[in-house]
């Protein structure tokens, strides 16, 4: 794998001596107890501020989709000197268990207070700033109510824990799932954040206005650019008699909220935060006792029915996660390995933390699975490269080939089932059609793709099918809704857009039916889709859908292939399954419950 290695990781060799990226470690803490998933960085220079700093995310959807600026933070104060640690609170991200636990509120609290003593014990810093951004800010403050750090930075706070419960209750509203289950009653199940009872009710007793700040020396608030001016916050502060505290207003604030693939890094913030710490720290330095061997990279679930193993390289810059049973070391592994490719931008925990889900279910039927960001995505980011966060890569190929090469070498593994979502399915499509017979690909999973094709980007004139047939979905719902039909008759309805996707899907129709009628007859000899899956025949290589109800992916199949997907399905060489009510992202609690469920099964029932 020399040669792929060379192609994937030569073009940007002049960040990899200025961006400090060889000195970000990825390791446990608790990893005895209630394992949490962590990130520490270090400058380049063993020589580091006395003062550390601690990154307490955000929650809910604003976790994955500012995963990105935390990063590029990260990697800026340790370029700035600072030694750093950022982290997934226990039940998030890629920490263990899940947001059911009782005491989240008191849980998170104690993460927050075992970073500190992480990062003191493992650099030798002695002062300690910390840095929360959303919720993450609000949590960060009221750890200052009790435990007393050197600094905090305060961004974007929600300054009332009661806010922030009607806040995730009007987005579960407005999202497309239906309503929870009775077995959920109760519960807020708001872009994959869980709130509970019990935890609504720890966050509401949360008022930043009411509480005192144990802050030795200073704060920085940082305000959204979005919302009316409100100096509440800061009068409050300022009320615990300390005086040193600094109010900016940042721009950017939306941009950084948005989807992870069009997400904007707000830069001006990030330096910001960077040259306030400069000016309020003192210069003094120390020399880190940072030891490369004293980060844990493997862990266990308390029960020890599953382990958990970072897979990183910092020379080849990638990083995964591999959940297998705890008896998988005994012996040679029979199995093939799940390896799930990015979804989108989002990184390796999958949207609304799916990826996490599936792959300790999976592990604990003895299945091993490994979740990981191809390279400029999620963790696997290569100094700064021009073609950062961008879904279909062109390297993906090569990427998979270099897991797949990792996991021969360090696990055993000799066969590979490839699976992804969205852009994942793409990727995970093309693996089979590229890479060569030895890579032993036995199976392509492919979860609600979009798009078979990255070139059809090329024409932006285009419709792209996936809107007509997405539209269509609309509309067909439309028509058994009264509601709908007072907007339509009202003119409240784009006529234009609606008499334009008439005529496009029925030209759609049209040339499909036409289609298939000449590959009948043998004067056509089908589609590139269809060209492709007769490959996978050729090579004897399964290949499963999994597609949302409310989602195109059926539709786009079936409009390109249908005669050779009705075909293969007959042999039982195509599966496809359909995970009702769900949307695109298995928005829904109980659709991602029920997609784990068939994902599931349909490995146990076939190997």
């Amino acid at each position: 794998m020399t040669d792929t290695n060379e192609v994937l990781f030569t073009a940007d060799n002049k960040h990899r001596q200025v961006d400090s990226i060889s000195r970000q470690h990825p390791c446990w803490l608790n990893k005895d107890s209630a394992p949490v998933f962590s990130w520490l960085h270090l400058p380049e220079s063993q020589s580091i501020s006395e003062t550390g700093i601690v990154i307490c995310n955000p929650l809910g959807y604003e976790y994955s989709h500012t995963h990105r600026t935390i990063r590029h933070l990260s990697n800026n104060l340790a370029t700035a000197g600072f030694a750093n640690i950022r982290f997934d609170y226990h039940g998030t991200g890629d920490s263990f268990s899940d947001l059911f636990e009782e005491k989240r509120i008191e849980t998170f609290l104690e993460n927050i207070e075992s970073a500190i003593n992480t990062l003191k014990e493992k650099t030798g810093v002695t002062k300690i700033c910390l840095i929360g951004l959303r919720l993450g800010a609000t949590l960060a403050a009221s750890f200052c109510e009790k435990t007393s750090v050197d600094k905090l930075v305060l961004w974007a706070p929600c300054i009332k824990g009661r806010a922030y419960v009607r806040e995730m209750i009007a987005l579960e509203k407005l999202a497309s799932h239906s309503a929870n289950s009775d077995d959920n009653k109760g519960i807020i199940d708001s872009g994959g954040f869980i709130v509970t009872e019990e935890t609504a009710d720890e966050l509401k007793k949360i008022n930043l206005l009411k509480q005192q700040y144990l802050v030795n020396d200073n704060i920085l608030i940082i305000e959204r650019n979005d919302l009316k001016k409100n100096e509440k916050l800061l009068n409050a502060i300022e009320s615990s008699n300390i005086n040193n505290i600094e109010h900016h207003p940042m721009t950017g604030y939306l941009e950084m909220m948005e989807e992870p693939q069009f997400t904007v890094i707000p830069d001006s913030t990030i330096n910001k935060i960077i040259s306030w710490l400069n000016e309020n720290t003192e210069q003094k330095k120390i020399i880190s006792k940072y030891n490369t061997h004293s980060c844990s990279q493997i862990t266990s679930k308390p029960d020890s029915r599953l382990i958990e193993e970072i897979c990183y390289e910092a020379e080849n810059k990638f990083m995964g996660i591999i959940s297998y049973p705890s008896n998988f070391r005994e012996k040679p592994p029979t199995k093939p390995l799940i390896i799930l490719t990015n979804s989108g931008s989002v990184h390796h925990v999958g949207p609304n933390r799916l990826y996490v889900q599936l792959a300790r279910s999976l592990a604990l039927e003895g299945y091993p699975a490994l979740r990981f960001d191809l390279s400029n995505l999620g963790d696997s980011v290569l100094g700064k490269p021009a073609n950062e966060n961008a879904p279909y890569s062109e390297h993906a190929m090569k990427d998979i080939a270099l897991m797949i090469e990792y996991a021969k070498k360090q696990y055993g593994f000799s066969q590979f089932i490839i699976s992804g979502l969205c852009s994942g399915a793409h990727n995970a499509f093309h693996s089979s059609l590229d890479l060569p017979s030895s890579y032993n690909i036995k199976e392509t999973i492919i979860i609600n793709p979009l798009r078979f094709y990255s070139d059809n980007f090329a024409n932006k004139k285009r419709t792209p099918n996936y809107q007509i047939e997405r539209d269509a979905q609309q509309y067909s719902e439309s028509l058994f809704s009264l509601e709908k039909w007072k907007k339509l008759f009202s003119g409240k309805v784009d006529l234009i857009y609606l008499l334009d996707f008439i005529f496009k899907k029925i030209k759609k129709m049209t040339i499909s039916n036409l289609r298939a009628l000449a590959e009948q007859l043998n004067l056509y000899n089908g589609s590139r889709l269809t060209k492709d899956l007769k490959k996978y025949v050729d090579k004897n290589t399964k290949i499963s859908f999994f597609i949302a109800s409310k989602d195109p992916g059926k539709q786009l199949l079936m409009s390109e292939s249908k005669i050779i997907v009705n075909s293969m399905l007959k042999s039982k060489q195509l599966k496809l399954y359909e995970v009702p009510d769900a949307d695109h992202t298995f928005s829904s609690l109980n659709c991602r419950k029920e997609f784990v469920r068939l994902f599931v099964a349909h490995i146990k029932s076939g190997y």
